[in-house]
């Protein structure tokens, strides 16, 4: 969307995009850390809560602050957890394939923001095994404002971003093709959910899950929802068996308290906050079973021992079919003979 700027070579487009990342992932922080608490992402100002100093600006700049200060806060020495650079590159790192494979378009600049999104999903659904729905709403208002611009904008995008739907009277009706695929890859994904929770007799996937399904219908087109689609159940395959041939899955069920109790320790004594949140929440909902958050969908799920989050592996489908989707499908439809 929008013309690609061609006289930038894309090393330059990458490492603009890696700086650019670099800044979201910091913010992506705030939300990893806050939302799954249901805390305010602007209020309170960063801050140690170790030491309750507020935080300035030289103390958070991306990547470079954690590398100066060596993991600890300025001001008391508390160790701050690698999470937070571990984001912040991560996030660099994806920018700036973006903008290496791109370019610098509106078209990738709307779809990094999803991508940061999804790193956010990511973080936030290992450790807590919940997908904000701020965070799937955002991803579904991104696709369908893409494809809304590119009415008026040239598109270096999805070349298609209307469907026309057949209705009784001979009317047609046309239809975002971000909408449309919103809610058939949701609908597909429920119905997953629902084969997947009668078949095992209990619930098979959380509801964020099904509405993660809804941002990535509405952010790809048709093959590249297949290949984030099959991408996602192998990568998971795979984990879950490497982790059930080595035992882990079962450790995990027998070690969950404990390790429920070290988290909430390693929060008060070791990890420093650069986002301002203090480590008493944490201990309050230790004593409380599970984490307060927003997404009412999964308040009342129990998280069987050593179970999978499956947020995850949908966003590493999603990450592969950005980056190869529409040439994987290419070259699958021309293996059983229905390509050029």
């Amino acid at each position: 969307m929008g013309s690609k700027i061609e006289f930038l070579p894309p090393s330059i487009h990458a490492a603009i995009a890696f700086i650019y990342g670099a800044v979201v992932g910091s913010f992506l922080n705030v939300c990893i850390w806050r939302m799954p608490r249901d805390e305010s992402l602007w209020h309170p100002p960063s801050h140690c809560p170790q030491c309750d100093t507020r935080l300035r600006f030289w103390d958070l700049v991306p990547l470079l602050s954690f590398l100066w200060q060596r993991q600890r806060c300025r001001y008391c020495g508390t160790k701050i957890s690698g999470r937070y650079f571990g984001v912040e590159l991560l996030t660099a790192l994806l920018f700036a394939a973006l903008g290496w494979r791109f370019g610098i378009t509106l078209d990738t600049i709307l779809l990094a923001l999803w991508v940061g999104l999804l790193v956010a999903t990511l973080f936030i659904d290992l450790e807590h095994f919940i997908i904000p729905d701020e965070l799937n709403a955002a991803g579904v208002v991104l696709g369908v404002g893409r494809d809304l611009l590119k009415l008026y904008l040239p598109a270096t995008g999805p070349a298609w971003t209307m469907a026309d739907l057949s209705i009784p009277g001979g009317m047609v009706v046309h239809v975002p093709r971000s909408i449309l695929g919103a809610l058939c890859f949701m609908a597909a994904l429920y119905l997953v959910r629902l084969l997947g929770s009668v078949a095992f007799k209990k619930e098979a996937m959380g509801l964020g899950d099904v509405k993660l399904a809804a941002a990535i219908g509405a952010n790809l087109v048709l093959g590249q929802i297949l290949v984030a689609a099959f991408a996602s159940v192998l990568v998971g395959s795979v984990v879950g068996i490497f982790m059930l041939a080595t035992g882990r899955l079962e450790g995990e069920a027998e070690e969950a308290p404990a390790a429920l109790e070290f988290t909430a320790q390693e929060a008060r004594e070791e990890v420093a906050d650069p986002v301002g949140e203090a480590a008493e929440p944490l201990e309050l909902q230790q004593g409380e079973g599970s984490p307060t958050t927003s997404c009412d969908q999964e308040e009342e799920w129990d998280v069987p021992p050593g179970a999978l989050p499956f947020g995850p592996f949908l966003v590493v489908g999603v990450l592969i079919a950005i980056f190869w989707g529409n040439e994987l499908f290419a070259t699958y439809l021309r293996h059983v003979g229905l390509g050029p």
